[in-house]
This record gives structure tokens, sequence and C-alpha cells, in this order.
């Protein structure tokens, strides 16, 4: 007499749990992480990041499993300890990236550019590497026949090297021609050399407990065309942005 009921139970049950959407990325992470590059520990399963401009991003610890970033620019990204299994790498810039610890089993790198990333203690069972740059990280391979081309691309624009005088850690924010990307230096005469097309950027410098307001901001413009190397020495302990070789090329807010 009671077997009908509990089957009818059953069978809802079921039901209920085959119509459940299956986790994913969670959508204020995703939009955190697109609007601040501030996403440790975020749960980004399955995100749509494809070409997504994540250069400096803080990552660590996030899970960023079935993620798609075919083509995100990740240089100079912390994606330690981070959850990257099965995720979609193919032709991402991972250059000097900070994979320590990654598990990127059954992930896709095809064609990615990995060069002088840190790849200690990475998960690496089942990764497609075929056609990565892994120069300069420990792994087999290297692929010299991309430096050529980077080096002739990089004499088509403006050198922008970023030199710290102060041993307070930095967040750079550099928005222009389309595009936003960002590096963290930390420590004094810590550097990182950029190369822009020349045009006008918006550079913002935020300290590490700074949140969202910057402590220095202003134009640069690299479009005067007197220089194809410029020198910004930044000094957080006292709020202060010299350049070099061309001083009018920066403009204080």
């Amino acid at each position: 007499m009671k077997i009908k009921p509990i089957l009818g139970f059953a069978t809802l049950a079921i039901a209920l749990s085959l119509a459940m959407p299956v986790q994913s990325a969670n959508r204020r992470d995703v939009e955190k992480l697109k609007e601040t590059g501030q996403c440790s520990r975020c749960d980004l399963r399955d995100a749509n990041l494809r070409n997504a401009n994540l250069q400096g991003a803080d990552l660590r610890n996030a899970n960023l499993r079935g993620a798609n970033l075919r083509g995100a620019a990740l240089r100079n990204a912390d994606l330690s300890n981070a959850d990257l299994r099965g995720a979609d790498l193919r032709d991402a810039d991972l250059s000097r990236s900070n994979l320590r610890n990654a598990n990127l089993s059954d992930a896709n790198l095809r064609n990615a550019d990995l060069e002088r990333a840190e790849v200690r203690g990475v998960n690496f069972q089942g990764t497609d590497l075929r056609g990565a740059n892994v120069k300069d990280t420990g792994l087999p391979g290297d692929n010299r026949g991309r430096d050529n081309d980077r080096e002739r691309n990089d004499n088509e624009r403006v050198a922008v090297e970023f030199i710290s005088r102060s041993n307070d850690e930095v967040r750079i924010q550099i928005e222009g021609d389309g595009k936003r990307q960002q590096i963290r230096l930390s420590g004094n005469n810590s550097k990182e050399r950029i190369y822009l097309p020349a045009t006008t950027y918006r550079v913002s410098f935020f300290g590490s407990q700074s949140g969202y307001k910057p402590w220095k901001s202003g134009k640069l413009d690299l479009g005067r065309g007197r220089t194809n190397t410029i020198r910004i020495y930044f000094n957080r302990s006292n709020r202060s942005v010299q350049v070099e070789n061309d001083p009018q090329a920066w403009n204080s807010d």
C-alpha cells in the first residue's frame, strides 16, 4: 500500500536533481575580476573569459576549473594554487605569471606563451602543451622562433619601464588603446618593462591596502614621438611619479 507513494517521491527527487543546473561561476566573482583584477579564492568555474585582459590579476587559490581563457592576457597574473583543471588556455599569454602549485591537469595550453612563468609544483598531468612557448620555465622545449616575432613587434612600440622607489607593493593599471592591463611591483628598485602603442594612456597607481582608490593617477602621452623608451619612477611613500627621458609626457591629475 505504501510502495506507490515512495516510488512517487523517488521519481520526483530524481526529476528535480536532473533539473538542477550544473554548478558554474559566481556571476559576482566574474564581475569583480573584470572590474578590479582582484579575485583571490573566487569561484570562476566554467567562466567565459575568452580574450579577457587579466594582466597582473590576483587569482590566487581561485577555482577556474573548466574556464574558457582562450587568448586571455594573463601576463604577470598570480595564479598560484589555482584550480585550472580542464581549462581552455589556448593562445593565452601567461608570460611571467605565477603558476606555482596550480593544478593544470587536462588543461589545454596549445600555443600558449609561458615564457618566464613560475611553474614549480604545477600539476601538468594530461596537459596539452603542444606549440607552447616554455622558454625560461625549466619545462622541456624552447621556442626561440617566437622571440624574433616578439622583438619585431616590440620595436614598433614604445618601451615603458616602471621602476619602484619604495618597499611598498604597488599595483599599476594602464588603460588605453582599447585595453586595460595591470602590473604589480613590490620592493625598492623592482621594475617591469612593457611595450605600448604610441598613444595616450590613463595610468593609476594603487597600494595593496588602498582598495579601489588610487594614490596617484594621470595621463601618459606616448604619441609625442620624442623617444622609444620611457622610464617611470614612482614612490608610494611620498606619492610621487617622475618620468625620465620625456617629463612632459606625464600629466598628473
